[in-house]
């Protein structure tokens, strides 16, 4: 899988590059750090806890009752990556709003997507509440 940033090229893993984005993104980065993005987010079920990074990234996945690590060391995956001409955009950072459940998830072509995580007793649900400005998104993936 290879990974463009928005002047075509090549991201290594765990590289950034908003070179091109624009006034949008250095408001919402002026954003970020006064909301205290960049933490890392926990969501829990009877089975398991999710470590999200600050990010967007799951970093780890958690059996409670054995404490055994399911995600691989040193490995972390998008939540939600978006997809656009055959390239996989990743997200540049995630903050989470407990009270509203809600998660927002910022990218390096300027999209926004806003994601509800509601924990429920055995299992996890998200839902993509909206990605704006779709910028030619054609599709999401969930997920490692």
């Amino acid at each position: 899988m290879q990974t463009r940033n928005l002047n075509g090229n090549l991201i290594k893993r765990g590289q950034h590059i908003l070179k091109g984005a624009g006034m949008p993104v250095m408001i919402l980065l002026l954003f970020c750090h006064f909301t205290g993005i960049g933490q890392a987010h926990f969501f829990s079920t009877r089975y398991a806890t999710i470590r999200v990074s600050g990010n967007g990234y799951i970093t780890s996945i958690k059996d409670k009752a054995i404490n055994k690590e399911y995600g691989a060391a040193g490995d972390s995956s998008a939540l939600l990556s978006l997809y656009k001409d055959n390239v996989y955009i990743l997200p540049v950072s995630a903050s989470f709003d407990p009270a509203h459940q809600l998660m927002i998830l910022a990218y390096s072509n300027g999209s926004v997507a806003r994601v509800r995580i509601q924990s429920k007793r055995s299992y996890l649900r998200m839902e993509l509440l909206s990605l704006s400005p779709r910028n030619g998104v054609d599709n999401i993936v969930w997920g490692p």
